[in-house]
């Protein structure tokens, strides 16, 4: 299977060719004649004889470059398995199978405004989706916040369920906070239950059991951290749950956490570099300085390095990063486009950055600024 990006005007694509077990028939009938709510937009084009997949990926971000900035949050995570869910039922409907689902993180893009998900789906493909899953919590493990006792709680008690022969997701579902699976079990499920603060979330006589099962993570996570087991008697036998210390050394080798991560790069070992995007127009737009390395240029006012509030910018434009001493610059998946030195990149494309180089970004000209 091969996956390439194109740019074509305002639209970037996510192009699938060679898939080795696509077959001709039905499934691709339903998915191009149908847009599935939570599917990527999918389209079909022949190109001398050979068959490719375009799915539209415009204004979305993968999950994997979303979360290389920051923490998801377990509101974010239950949002995320609930829309997966979700997106199965009703494909369903479409007689489409969720082991043609890919699950990477590179390959669930969401949209940035209100973290709505959607998903790749390939015809004739047959993967194992129990696995996907799996693995993808396996990921999210190093992606909670560590400083946070209900987020590294939920992840843990979702990873461990997933580790049982036969799991399903109902039995993920069952782990989420109370008030948002039973919204998602009504089908009324919508971003308002997202925002209501964590003590909304169980009724008055499941905060006891709520309280339990968190005190029970606690030694589940110390036995597995120090390896040591306190099992020889119940695991309540230990619970005093007046005086719960919760804490973690540097779980799953971590030493940082976020807001405190330290990013090695040429800037570190030599502070005196100046790197900048000088701006051409400086009457309207001022000189970004590039502080850090990976440097991410955006409207967004979250996960990005540097908020350029200007229509025509996408949430996530651009990317500049430093590979042994080589700069980068990467379009991520921007709506108007990244130009260096006069050529447009494509979605997701990567292109060496030199002193003097022109960048435009969404219109705005700079000039790439290297100085020792």
């Amino acid at each position: 299977m091969e996956i390439r990006y194109k740019r074509e005007m305002n639209h970037n694509y996510l192009i699938i060719s060679d898939v080795e077990d696509a077959l001709e028939g039905y499934q691709l009938t339903m998915m191009a004649k149908n847009h599935i709510e939570g599917l990527l937009r999918f389209y079909v084009r022949y190109v001398d004889t050979k068959k490719e997949y375009y799915y539209e990926i415009s204004s979305k971000q993968p999950l994997g470059r979303i979360l290389e900035s920051r923490r998801i949050t377990r509101e974010e995570l239950s949002t995320l398995l609930i829309s997966i869910s979700m997106i199965i039922t009703r494909m369903e409907n479409y007689l489409l199978e969720e082991k043609q689902i890919l699950l990477e993180p590179e390959y669930i893009y969401i949209d940035p405004s209100g973290f709505c998900v959607h998903l790749c789906c390939v015809p004739g493909i047959s993967g194992n989706f129990p696995e996907a899953v799996r693995q993808l919590l396996q990921y999210l493990l190093d992606k909670v916040d560590y400083q946070n006792r209900e987020d590294i709680a939920l992840i843990y008690q979702l990873y461990q369920e997933s580790l049982k022969e036969n799991y399903q997701m109902e039995d993920l579902l069952q782990l989420l906070p109370h008030k948002q699976e039973q919204n998602f079990k009504s089908h009324e499920y919508d971003k308002k239950s997202l925002e209501t603060p964590q003590e909304e979330f169980f009724y008055e006589d499941e905060k006891h059991k709520e309280s339990r099962r968190l005190n029970q993570i606690t030694f589940w996570l110390k036995d597995l951290f120090t390896g040591k087991s306190t099992q020889k008697q119940p695991i309540y036998d230990y619970i005093k749950e007046e005086k719960v210390i919760y804490h973690l050394d540097e779980p799953m080798g971590m030493s940082d956490f976020p807001g405190t991560t330290t990013l090695l790069s040429d800037l570190d070992e030599n502070a005196k570099k100046i790197i900048m995007l000088k701006s051409l127009s400086p009457s309207c737009y001022e000189d970004i300085l590039i502080e850090k390395i990976p440097f991410i240029i955006g409207k967004n006012k979250k996960g990005v390095n540097y908020t350029l509030e200007v229509p025509e910018v996408s949430r996530f434009h651009v990317r500049i990063e430093n590979d042994k001493g080589i700069y980068l610059i990467t379009d991520l998946n921007s709506t108007n486009g990244t130009i260096v030195n006069g050529h447009l990149l494509d979605a997701n494309e990567t292109m060496k950055l030199f002193h003097g180089d022109t960048v435009v970004i969404a219109g705005i000209e700079y000039c790439f600024y290297e100085k020792q």
